[in-house]
């Protein structure tokens, strides 16, 4: 639904129930799919749960890169055996002395970690975007219209999008 201006405010376009129905019909509903270079093929393996270990300098570039892309916590060993628990926020490469930079999940001030010190990430934390993509809630809602159409009671099965947890 867009928002269009109007002389009361904004007002929403209303969108009829076959028209969402056409919207998400299988056909579709296409994922894309982007070429996969070695790096993707590499992140893509790195998910949830992952740990990596090393020393390794390339190997260590893409796993920080698929950890900055991941919305969940990480956890990171220093060379010295400290642990740093959090959300990677940031990371430059680039710079002169490559660093991450990690927000601790028990709320300190923003921890700034350079690469070469990093000899373990894992991603511990919960992916909170996990599952809420607009297939998955195709397939849900797809579920739910079955179910009712069958008489079970399913609750509410509006054209809106699922609460936030």
């Amino acid at each position: 639904m867009r928002p269009r201006a109007s002389q009361a405010g904004i007002e929403r376009d209303r969108v009829s129930e076959s028209e969402i129905r056409r919207a998400v019909s299988d056909e579709n509903v296409q994922q894309e799919r982007a070429p996969e270079s070695a790096d993707a093929v590499a992140e893509a393996t790195f998910g949830p749960g992952s740990v990596w270990e090393g020393d390794d300098d390339d190997e260590r570039r893409r796993v920080i890169e698929a950890a900055f892309d991941y919305r969940g916590d990480v956890t990171i060993r220093l060379e010295d055996g400290r642990e740093v628990v959090g959300y990677l926020s940031n990371r430059d490469a680039s710079a002169s002395e490559p660093f991450v930079e990690i927000f601790p999940r028990d709320g300190g001030e923003r921890v700034i970690l350079p690469y070469r010190s990093i000899r373990r990430v894992v991603l511990s934390g919960k992916d909170p975007a996990s599952g809420k993509s607009w297939e998955a809630w195709v397939k849900r809602w797809k579920a739910k219209k079955e179910a009712e159409a069958r008489g079970e009671n399913v609750g509410d099965v509006s054209l809106y999008p699922d609460a936030l947890d």
